[in-house]
Protein backbone atom coordinates (compact mmCIF):
# COMPACT_ATOMS: atom_id res chain seq x y z
CA UNK A 1 0.00 0.00 0.00
CA UNK A 2 2.80 2.19 0.59
CA UNK A 3 4.73 1.85 -2.06
CA UNK A 4 1.77 2.18 -4.35
CA UNK A 5 1.12 5.74 -2.61
CA UNK A 6 4.30 6.35 -3.20
CA UNK A 7 4.15 5.40 -6.72
CA UNK A 8 1.22 7.62 -6.77
CA UNK A 9 3.23 10.78 -5.79
CA UNK A 10 5.49 10.37 -7.90
CA UNK A 11 3.21 10.40 -10.55
CA UNK A 12 1.87 13.15 -9.94
CA UNK A 13 4.94 15.10 -9.53
CA UNK A 14 6.13 13.73 -13.00
CA UNK A 15 2.59 14.95 -14.17
CA UNK A 16 3.54 18.51 -13.26
CA UNK A 17 6.55 18.53 -15.24
CA UNK A 18 4.61 17.42 -18.39
CA UNK A 19 2.55 20.47 -18.03
CA UNK A 20 5.37 23.26 -17.60
CA UNK A 21 7.37 21.36 -20.50
CA UNK A 22 10.81 20.29 -21.23
CA UNK A 23 12.58 23.67 -20.50
CA UNK A 24 14.23 22.76 -16.87
CA UNK A 25 15.26 19.02 -18.27
CA UNK A 26 18.93 18.28 -18.52
CA UNK A 27 20.78 15.06 -20.37
CA UNK A 28 19.69 11.95 -18.53
CA UNK A 29 16.63 12.91 -17.84
CA UNK A 30 13.48 10.94 -18.58
CA UNK A 31 10.16 12.41 -20.29
CA UNK A 32 7.22 11.82 -18.18
CA UNK A 33 5.85 8.87 -20.26
CA UNK A 34 9.22 6.94 -19.40
CA UNK A 35 9.26 8.18 -15.55
CA UNK A 36 5.89 6.65 -15.49
CA UNK A 37 6.56 3.64 -16.85
CA UNK A 38 9.71 3.25 -14.92
CA UNK A 39 7.39 3.28 -11.57
CA UNK A 40 5.62 -0.04 -12.94
CA UNK A 41 8.89 -1.41 -14.30
CA UNK A 42 12.22 -0.61 -13.73
CA UNK A 43 14.96 -0.54 -16.38
CA UNK A 44 17.83 -2.84 -16.13
CA UNK A 45 20.90 -1.53 -16.44
CA UNK A 46 22.07 -0.82 -20.11
CA UNK A 47 25.69 -1.48 -19.80
CA UNK A 48 26.49 -3.94 -17.39
CA UNK A 49 30.37 -5.44 -17.18
CA UNK A 50 31.50 -7.46 -19.43
CA UNK A 51 34.07 -9.77 -19.68
CA UNK A 52 36.84 -7.44 -20.88
CA UNK A 53 36.25 -5.39 -17.77
CA UNK A 54 36.63 -8.25 -16.01
CA UNK A 55 39.85 -9.21 -16.94
CA UNK A 56 43.36 -7.38 -15.59
CA UNK A 57 44.71 -6.37 -11.84
CA UNK A 58 41.72 -4.13 -10.44
CA UNK A 59 38.91 -5.77 -12.87
CA UNK A 60 34.60 -4.86 -12.19
CA UNK A 61 33.33 -7.91 -11.45
CA UNK A 62 30.66 -9.75 -13.86
CA UNK A 63 27.27 -9.40 -12.54
CA UNK A 64 26.91 -12.86 -10.09
CA UNK A 65 22.91 -13.71 -10.37
CA UNK A 66 23.04 -15.76 -7.25
CA UNK A 67 23.54 -13.49 -5.32
CA UNK A 68 21.20 -11.49 -2.91
CA UNK A 69 22.55 -7.98 -2.65
CA UNK A 70 18.98 -6.89 -1.15
CA UNK A 71 18.65 -4.32 -3.48
CA UNK A 72 14.86 -3.78 -4.76
CA UNK A 73 14.66 -2.04 -7.98
CA UNK A 74 11.40 -0.84 -7.66
CA UNK A 75 12.48 1.15 -4.01
CA UNK A 76 12.66 4.66 -5.58
CA UNK A 77 13.27 7.32 -3.35
CA UNK A 78 14.69 5.58 -0.19
CA UNK A 79 17.47 4.56 1.28
CA UNK A 80 18.82 1.31 0.28
CA UNK A 81 21.64 -1.38 1.50
CA UNK A 82 23.08 -2.68 -0.91
CA UNK A 83 25.41 -6.06 0.28
CA UNK A 84 28.40 -6.94 -1.64
CA UNK A 85 29.59 -10.24 -2.05
CA UNK A 86 33.24 -11.41 -0.80
CA UNK A 87 34.02 -12.73 -4.37
CA UNK A 88 34.41 -8.59 -5.66
CA UNK A 89 37.57 -8.91 -2.82
CA UNK A 90 35.63 -5.85 -1.32
CA UNK A 91 36.22 -6.08 2.77
CA UNK A 92 36.41 -3.68 5.28
CA UNK A 93 39.30 -3.14 7.26
CA UNK A 94 38.15 -5.30 10.17
CA UNK A 95 37.75 -8.28 7.65
CA UNK A 96 34.01 -7.38 7.78
CA UNK A 97 31.96 -7.73 4.53
CA UNK A 98 31.99 -4.35 2.62
CA UNK A 99 28.40 -2.48 2.13
CA UNK A 100 27.19 0.61 0.59
CA UNK A 101 23.73 2.25 0.00
CA UNK A 102 21.63 3.68 -3.03
CA UNK A 103 19.03 6.26 -3.64
CA UNK A 104 17.40 5.47 -6.32
CA UNK A 105 14.93 7.85 -8.61
CA UNK A 106 12.36 7.16 -11.73
CA UNK A 107 13.09 10.32 -13.61
CA UNK A 108 16.77 10.70 -14.15
CA UNK A 109 19.70 8.41 -15.04
CA UNK A 110 22.24 11.25 -13.75
CA UNK A 111 24.15 9.40 -11.05
CA UNK A 112 26.35 10.67 -7.98
CA UNK A 113 29.22 8.94 -6.07
CA UNK A 114 29.74 10.36 -2.91
CA UNK A 115 32.85 9.07 -1.14
CA UNK A 116 32.52 9.29 2.95
CA UNK A 117 35.20 11.44 4.93
CA UNK A 118 37.38 10.33 8.11
CA UNK A 119 40.38 10.11 9.16
CA UNK A 120 43.20 7.43 7.54
CA UNK A 121 45.46 4.66 9.70
CA UNK A 122 48.91 3.41 9.19
CA UNK A 123 49.23 1.59 12.95
CA UNK A 124 47.87 -0.18 15.69
CA UNK A 125 46.52 2.95 17.20
CA UNK A 126 45.11 4.83 14.18
CA UNK A 127 43.66 1.83 12.77
CA UNK A 128 42.22 0.00 15.66
CA UNK A 129 39.81 3.29 16.88
CA UNK A 130 41.88 3.91 19.58
CA UNK A 131 43.43 7.64 17.83
CA UNK A 132 39.63 9.45 17.12
CA UNK A 133 38.16 11.06 14.39
CA UNK A 134 41.95 11.19 12.88
CA UNK A 135 42.12 7.53 12.64
CA UNK A 136 40.15 4.80 10.89
CA UNK A 137 36.39 5.65 10.05
CA UNK A 138 34.07 2.97 10.86
CA UNK A 139 37.27 0.54 12.37
CA UNK A 140 34.07 -2.00 13.38
CA UNK A 141 32.78 -2.19 9.56
CA UNK A 142 29.39 -0.55 8.54
CA UNK A 143 25.90 -1.04 10.33
CA UNK A 144 22.78 -2.07 7.82
CA UNK A 145 21.21 0.96 9.02
CA UNK A 146 24.20 3.64 8.41
CA UNK A 147 22.38 5.91 6.50
CA UNK A 148 18.95 5.23 6.76
CA UNK A 149 18.31 7.91 9.08
CA UNK A 150 19.80 10.51 6.96
CA UNK A 151 16.89 13.15 8.03
CA UNK A 152 18.58 16.71 9.83
CA UNK A 153 14.64 17.14 11.00
CA UNK A 154 13.98 13.99 12.59
CA UNK A 155 15.11 14.51 16.38
CA UNK A 156 13.87 11.68 17.11
CA UNK A 157 16.55 9.69 15.82
CA UNK A 158 19.94 11.21 15.73
CA UNK A 159 21.51 7.77 15.34
CA UNK A 160 23.64 8.96 11.79
CA UNK A 161 23.02 12.70 12.44
CA UNK A 162 26.76 13.03 11.87
CA UNK A 163 26.69 11.04 8.41
CA UNK A 164 23.75 13.15 7.40
CA UNK A 165 25.22 16.48 8.37
CA UNK A 166 27.99 15.70 6.31
CA UNK A 167 26.96 16.83 3.20
CA UNK A 168 24.12 18.76 1.68
CA UNK A 169 25.05 16.78 -1.61
CA UNK A 170 23.60 13.99 0.02
CA UNK A 171 20.76 15.00 1.96
CA UNK A 172 18.11 15.57 -0.74
CA UNK A 173 15.52 17.66 1.39
CA UNK A 174 18.39 19.83 3.65
CA UNK A 175 16.67 22.80 4.37
CA UNK A 176 19.05 25.16 3.48
CA UNK A 177 20.49 24.10 0.81
CA UNK A 178 19.35 22.56 -2.71
CA UNK A 179 21.51 21.20 -5.52
CA UNK A 180 20.30 19.28 -8.49
CA UNK A 181 22.14 16.57 -7.74
CA UNK A 182 19.63 15.56 -4.75
CA UNK A 183 16.97 14.68 -7.23
CA UNK A 184 19.72 12.37 -8.78
CA UNK A 185 20.13 8.94 -8.02
CA UNK A 186 22.51 8.85 -4.83
CA UNK A 187 25.58 6.52 -4.04
CA UNK A 188 26.68 6.55 -0.69
CA UNK A 189 30.52 4.48 -0.65
CA UNK A 190 31.34 4.53 2.80
CA UNK A 191 34.81 4.77 4.39
CA UNK A 192 35.91 1.58 6.53
CA UNK A 193 39.63 0.91 5.47
CA UNK A 194 41.90 4.29 6.03
CA UNK A 195 43.29 4.24 3.14
CA UNK A 196 41.54 7.15 0.82
CA UNK A 197 39.90 4.53 -1.21
CA UNK A 198 43.21 3.53 -3.24
CA UNK A 199 44.84 0.27 -0.83
CA UNK A 200 45.15 -2.83 -1.71
CA UNK A 201 47.20 -4.36 0.89
CA UNK A 202 46.72 -6.70 4.55
CA UNK A 203 48.72 -5.43 7.28
CA UNK A 204 49.50 -6.92 10.85
CA UNK A 205 49.78 -3.82 13.62
CA UNK A 206 51.39 -4.93 17.03
CA UNK A 207 49.90 -2.97 20.12
CA UNK A 208 52.99 -0.91 21.32
CA UNK A 209 51.33 -1.72 25.05
CA UNK A 210 51.58 -5.39 24.40
CA UNK A 211 48.20 -5.48 25.90
CA UNK A 212 45.87 -5.97 23.35
CA UNK A 213 46.70 -9.28 20.14
CA UNK A 214 47.89 -7.98 17.01
CA UNK A 215 45.29 -6.03 14.31
CA UNK A 216 45.14 -7.36 11.20
CA UNK A 217 43.85 -4.76 8.94
CA UNK A 218 42.80 -4.72 5.07
CA UNK A 219 43.62 -1.61 3.52
CA UNK A 220 41.34 -2.50 0.65
CA UNK A 221 39.46 0.70 -0.11
CA UNK A 222 40.80 0.16 -4.31
CA UNK A 223 38.92 -2.75 -4.05
CA UNK A 224 36.23 -2.06 -2.31
CA UNK A 225 35.38 1.26 -5.31
CA UNK A 226 35.78 -1.07 -8.10
CA UNK A 227 32.74 -3.47 -5.95
CA UNK A 228 30.84 -0.19 -5.86
CA UNK A 229 31.23 0.95 -9.59
CA UNK A 230 30.74 -2.74 -10.97
CA UNK A 231 27.62 -3.34 -8.87
CA UNK A 232 26.18 0.19 -10.36
CA UNK A 233 27.04 -0.65 -13.81
CA UNK A 234 25.39 -4.47 -13.34
CA UNK A 235 22.07 -2.75 -11.90
CA UNK A 236 21.74 1.33 -12.97
CA UNK A 237 21.26 2.78 -16.02
CA UNK A 238 23.92 4.49 -17.34
CA UNK A 239 24.08 8.05 -16.72
CA UNK A 240 24.62 10.54 -18.87
CA UNK A 241 25.95 12.93 -16.35
CA UNK A 242 28.56 11.83 -13.30
CA UNK A 243 29.20 13.02 -10.38
CA UNK A 244 32.30 11.80 -7.70
CA UNK A 245 32.16 14.15 -4.53
CA UNK A 246 33.79 13.77 -1.37
CA UNK A 247 35.05 15.74 1.41
CA UNK A 248 38.27 15.31 3.80
CA UNK A 249 39.28 11.75 3.16
CA UNK A 250 36.56 11.18 0.84
CA UNK A 251 37.67 14.28 -1.51
CA UNK A 252 41.01 12.37 -2.11
CA UNK A 253 39.14 9.32 -3.30
CA UNK A 254 36.89 10.74 -5.33
CA UNK A 255 40.04 12.67 -6.60
CA UNK A 256 42.70 9.71 -7.40
CA UNK A 257 39.56 6.96 -8.19
CA UNK A 258 37.67 10.04 -10.62
CA UNK A 259 39.91 8.84 -13.73
CA UNK A 260 39.33 5.42 -13.84
CA UNK A 261 35.57 5.58 -12.23
CA UNK A 262 34.49 7.87 -15.29
CA UNK A 263 36.37 5.53 -17.93
CA UNK A 264 34.39 2.54 -16.22
CA UNK A 265 31.17 4.27 -16.15
CA UNK A 266 31.55 5.95 -20.21
CA UNK A 267 29.51 8.84 -19.19
CA UNK A 268 28.53 11.76 -21.46
CA UNK A 269 29.21 14.61 -18.85
CA UNK A 270 31.52 13.77 -15.91
CA UNK A 271 32.44 16.01 -12.44
CA UNK A 272 34.53 16.35 -9.51
CA UNK A 273 33.72 17.59 -6.14
CA UNK A 274 36.97 17.75 -3.92
CA UNK A 275 36.11 19.32 -0.60
CA UNK A 276 38.13 20.17 2.15
CA UNK A 277 40.48 17.43 0.63
CA UNK A 278 44.09 17.67 3.09
CA UNK A 279 45.84 17.45 -0.17
CA UNK A 280 47.36 20.79 0.10
CA UNK A 281 48.62 22.62 3.23
CA UNK A 282 46.20 25.03 3.66
CA UNK A 283 43.63 21.95 3.88
CA UNK A 284 45.45 19.97 6.36
CA UNK A 285 46.02 23.40 8.67
CA UNK A 286 42.62 23.34 8.82
CA UNK A 287 41.86 19.75 10.24
CA UNK A 288 44.98 20.69 13.10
Amino acid sequence: MITTLRHACLALVASSLLVTGNAQAEPGDYGFWTTLGNLFNPPDANTPVTPEQAQGMYPLSLNDPNFNDGFDPADYDNWQKVDVPASTGAMCGNGSPYKFFVYRVPDTSNTMFYFEGGGACWDYESCSGAAGIRGARNPNGIPDNYVQNINLLDFQNSANLATAAVSPLIYTHHPYNQFKTGEWNLVYVPYCTGDIYVGDKTEIYEDATGQNPDLVWHHNGLRNVQAVTSWVKNNLQKPKQMVAAGCSAGSIGALLNYSKLRGDMDVDYGYLIDDSGPLSRSAEQCRQ
